[in-house]
Order: C-alpha cells, then sequence, then structure tokens
C-alpha cells in the first residue's frame, strides 16, 4: 500500500472516530470542554490549537461547537 493510502485511509478512520465522540488523548471530550470553558473560548473568533496532534478531532471539535477558525500546530 502507498503512503498517501495509508493516509487517506487512516484519516478516513480517524475522521469515523472523531464523529463518535472517539478521542485519542486522555480524558476525551470532557476534558476537552473543560479545558475550553477555563480559556473562555466561547468568545473567539480565532483559536490557536498548540498540541493538537493530526489535528482531526478536537481542532474540527472546537471550530464545529463555537463557529470560530481553528489553526492547529504540531510537531
Amino acid at each position: 500500500m502507498t503512503i498517501a493510502k495509508n493516509a487517506s485511509a487512516s484519516a478516513g478512520f480517524l475522521d469515523m472516530q472523531a464523529q463518535v465522540g472517539i478521542t485519542k488523548h486522555m480524558g476525551g471530550f470532557e476534558a476537552t470542554d473543560e479545558l475550553l470553558a477555563l480559556c473562555h473560548v466561547e468568545d473567539a473568533r480565532e483559536v490557536l490549537y498548540v498540541g493538537c496532534g493530526i489535528g482531526v478531532g478536537a481542532t474540527a471539535y472546537v471550530a464545529r461547537k463555537y463557529g470560530c477558525r481553528v489553526v492547529g500546530v504540531d510537531i
């Protein structure tokens, strides 16, 4: 299998997990919601998500939940 096919298959799998609320980070979306509340993201138009991993789950979740633009960065 080529790298492109592997990447595509992985992205599809992670998208599916994100849609049902499965996340790779500790605490899941409950922990994400607690962190977002502490950061007062509800008033933000733009969010910089540092340490987002591959950015499929939590970054899309923040954008959908708060209607803001999210930029994710990781190593």
